[in-house]
């Protein structure tokens, strides 16, 4: 543990002290990841009320219970476990008015200084009124039940760094909102899911929308809050560097979708364009970035609603993160492989489609038809929903995999510049020098054990299957399209014939790059 002298002691622990802290979102990723690095980097800090709701037939205590043993506070359990004692419930819904809570409970929470609003649906293309029901409404409420908190110094709202994904160039600010709040709430709930398209235009899906539209809400009541207001912008979070430990990630979302698929042998393919650039944020330096934002629009205050874009750093391709993707899958790969890990980044469209169907659709409704007959268990494993949710992934990040965006991030450049060398030691918020290299490989392990459940002691047997897969799909996908190609040839189908040769060709070719990278 690191000691400082009175006047070198890190400021922004000293801001939270005896501070009581307000937070949506507890049981997301980021969510997570805010607490923990408040619980661990401020000892001092007061209770941090969380707004929970009963789920599933869970109820909240029972899941405040499940987030403490999460492994994400693994090491806070160790070190000080008394801190997650000031956890406290606020059991609420963000879908109803002031969150559904009483006067006794509001009463509660009227000595709160700080509020962090990170409760959000990361479902892009779901449906509009969906969306507006769950990240733009709430911020509404969250103002309204500000307005209940006498003592309340800054209230920061978590947006999305592609809510203006639409503009080649994005600048820390807030956009004029596509259209009134009043009338798309009026309007969402006649809209068809075609029309929607075309009604949210000029915004890529209905999660950019609705962000956006809770980004004007802020907005407004920054401009005559008692209290000061920001807006904090992340870019697609992926895995943590440092804390609590390497390799931290908990869901499937985007990135992690794409290596548990890779991994598993189901995906082969996705509608991405290789050159282009991966905004992609470690979820620790996001949420380092964060407490510090929260920290500087309340000590630093100005007239209106503070911007801070959290991306833009030095960034890798998509071919880069392909590449560590294969090799981190190779490596360590599943102990059920159904393939040799490939993934293959096709920028168009209709070739992708193509691709899709010969090297994912076809031989996972084969699976499916050979396991209906063999495999009679419940727990077995529906390869045509896989397939329908590999689409339904790649529909959703097509968009952000295809484009190059352009990000500003002044205001979090220089609020890492502004802070002391003891705060520095605490919080990492230079996102121009992380080591994607390391990152990458730690993302791909920590898919592999906190996403997928895997024990590391798997990975020996599952480098032998593996090697067996490797060698059966190669004679599969080269013996079986020349056998083809010589009935094809027999009847006379001359096109065909030449469509298998040149497929396996290419498979002949792919198998030998493998072979020269594994010697490598």
């Amino acid at each position: 543990m690191m000691v400082y002298e009175a006047d070198e002691r890190p400021v922004i622990p000293q801001f939270y002290e005896g501070k009581d802290i307000f937070i949506t979102g507890v049981t997301g990723f980021l969510g997570k990841v805010v607490v923990e690095r408040l619980l661990s980097t401020c000892p001092g800090v007061g209770r941090i009320y969380v707004l929970m709701r009963g789920k599933r037939g869970v109820d909240p205590d029972a899941r405040l219970l499940h987030i403490k043993k999460s492994p994400a506070f693994d090491i806070l359990r160790k070190k000080a476990p008394e801190q997650l004692d000031k956890l406290c419930i606020v059991v609420g819904d963000i879908a109803e008015p002031m969150f559904g809570l009483n006067n006794e409970t509001i009463e509660q929470l009227k000595d709160v200084r700080v509020v962090l609003h990170c409760a959000a649906t990361v479902k892009l293309d779901g449906p509009l009124a969906n969306a507006l029901t769950v990240n733009t409404a709430p911020v509404e409420r969250l103002l309204a039940l500000t307005d209940r908190m006498p003592h309340l110094e800054v209230a920061v709202h978590v947006s999305t760094l592609f809510c203006q994904a639409e503009r080649p160039r994005v600048e820390e600010r807030v956009y004029p909102a596509s259209r009134p709040l009043a009338d798309v709430l009026h309007d969402s709930k006649e809209l068809s899911p075609e029309d929607t398209m075309k009604y949210i235009w000029p915004k890529v899906n209905t999660y950019t929308f609705a962000k956006d539209l809770a980004e004007s809400l802020v907005a407004q009541r920054g401009e005559n809050a008692p209290y000061a207001t920001a807006i904090f912008r992340p870019a697609i979070i992926v895995s943590s560097s440092r804390h609590p430990f390497p390799g931290w990630v908990e869901n499937f979302n985007g990135p992690s979708g794409v290596v548990a698929g890779t991994m598993s042998g189901v995906l082969c393919t996705l509608e991405c364009d290789e050159a282009e650039l991966a905004d992609l944020m470690p979820v620790d330096i996001t949420a380092d970035a964060l407490l510090a934002a929260t920290w500087e629009t309340a000590t630093n205050r100005v007239p209106r609603t503070r911007v801070y874009n959290c991306g833009g750093g030095r960034r890798r391709s998509w071919r880069t993160l392909r590449e560590h993707i294969e090799d981190g899958c190779r490596a360590n790969p599943a102990p059920t492989a159904l393939r040799y890990p490939r993934l293959i980044l096709i920028p168009h469209r209709w070739q992708y489609l193509l691709l899709a169907f010969f090297y994912q659709t076809i031989p996972l409704y084969l699976l499916e038809f050979i396991s209906r007959i063999f495999i009679r268990t419940k727990k077995r494993l529906d390869y045509i929903i896989v397939n329908r949710k590999l689409y339904q992934m790649n529909q959703a990040l097509r968009y952000f995999s295809t484009h190059r965006f352009t990000f500003l991030d002044d205001n979090v450049r220089a609020l890492w510049v502004r802070l002391s060398k003891a705060d520095k030691d605490l919080y990492n918020l230079d996102i121009d020098n992380i080591d994607w290299d390391e990152n990458h490989r730690n993302f791909i392990l920590g898919v592999r054990r906190h996403v997928m459940k895997l024990s590391d002691d798997t990975i020996p047997a599952a480098r032998k299957h593996l090697e067996r897969v490797y060698y059966i799909q190669t004679v599969v996908s080269v013996i079986l399209p020349l056998g083809l190609l010589w009935l094809l040839l027999k009847t006379g189908a001359l096109f065909g014939a030449f469509a298998l040769l040149s497929h396996s060709v290419t498979s002949v070719t792919h198998c030998l790059v493998d072979a020269v990278a594994e010697t490598k």
